[in-house]
């Protein structure tokens, strides 16, 4: 079931809700655009994927003395100064095929699948068959509902890091749903079956990381301003304690 149990005239104030959420935070108001905007989360035209990945890897490219300038340049160019910190202070190694903040746009494409069925523009059938996929590329991603949630409130505050409080609500609603023994994901195991067949694909993570790798932080010079590098500093620190 994709939907609570409700009475009428709470289901009728849900949908208006969603529906109100819908075309301000997406811009969607019939099913066209749902379809149009779950495609556009599929490539990275649509969510937070491309942007993270951009700043991460002129981050990680640039040489130690243009640590500063990089951070500057994007932040003026995004507008973006927290953003950017936030890519700054979360540089981990990549995971197999998984783009950092995964679980965010699909969670969210997760959700959109929900909202539409609710709404009326996607039949419950046609709901289920891209959340299934969908929750097989992160089940393929993530190796525990903890490991999800992390990229996923990552995500969070990567896209909307001045809300703070939300940010916060959101944080201790997953502590809840971990709790046991009553927490919902405390109850259902992360590798549990979803049957057979095929995961949705992230055409964004295939065209990038075909042949990537990232930059051996063994291998840079620490020679400049070693002490005010935090980025390379970090990375090489998470290599070294594998």
């Amino acid at each position: 079931m994709l939907v609570p149990p409700m009475g009428p005239a709470e289901r009728e104030e849900e949908v208006s809700r969603e529906k109100v959420l819908l075309a301000s935070w997406w811009g969607i108001h019939s099913r066209d655009e749902l379809l149009s905007t779950l495609d556009k989360l599929q490539s990275g035209e649509d969510g937070q994927r491309h942007a993270y990945w951009d700043i991460r890897r002129r981050l990680l490219e640039g040489k130690m003395e243009n640590y500063f300038r990089v951070i500057a340049e994007e932040a003026a160019e995004k507008n973006n100064p927290a953003g950017v910190f936030i890519v700054a202070t979360h540089l981990v190694p990549l995971h197999g095929a998984t783009l950092p903040i995964t679980a965010w746009d699909f969670g969210r494409y997760i959700n959109l699948c929900r909202w539409g069925a609710d709404c009326g523009w996607l039949t419950e059938k046609e709901a289920w068959d891209r959340i299934i996929p969908a929750a097989r590329l992160l089940q393929a991603s993530y190796a525990s509902w903890g490991d999800f949630a992390s990229d996923y409130l990552l995500g969070r505050n990567f896209w909307s890091p001045e809300t703070g409080a939300d940010n916060e609500t959101i944080r201790y609603t997953v502590k809840l749903l971990n709790f046991p023994p009553k927490g919902l994901w405390s109850t259902i195991r992360w590798d549990e079956s979803l049957n057979t067949g095929e995961a949705l694909r992230d055409t964004l993570a295939a065209s990038l990381l075909d042949h990537y790798e990232d930059p051996d932080p063994n291998g840079v010079s620490m020679d400049h301003l070693p002490k005010q590098n935090p980025v390379l500093i970090m990375l090489r620190t998470r290599v070294d304690a594998k």
